[in-house]
């Protein structure tokens, strides 16, 4: 990207570079937004339901998680009250 945008700092804890978590069920959507964010320097993992969104972000910690509603099994509702619950999880927003 062109702009002061491009100047920002992508790096988070520990020095690595940011992670997100992508959870869509739509395979290509999940993708492309994580291409994206892969240009921009941004760790990009995906998981394509809750179930698995959850035991990725077990995993990898990620700094953020981006998580569509309507998931197969563990919806995005689901998914993101089990993380509050979690003491791994610093902040999710309701």
């Amino acid at each position: 990207m062109d702009g002061p945008s491009s100047n920002h700092d992508e790096t988070g804890r520990e020095g690595r570079s940011r992670r997100v978590l992508i959870i869509e069920d739509n395979r290509d959507s999940a993708e492309l937004l994580a291409m994206c964010l892969a240009a921009e320097g941004i760790e990009a993992l995906t998981a394509h339901d809750g179930v698995g969104g959850l035991e990725v972000a077990r995993k990898h910690r990620p700094d953020v998680v981006v998580c569509d509603i309507g998931l197969p099994g563990l919806d995005g509702y689901g998914v993101a009250e089990t993380l509050r619950k979690e003491s791994s999880c610093r902040f999710a927003a309701p």
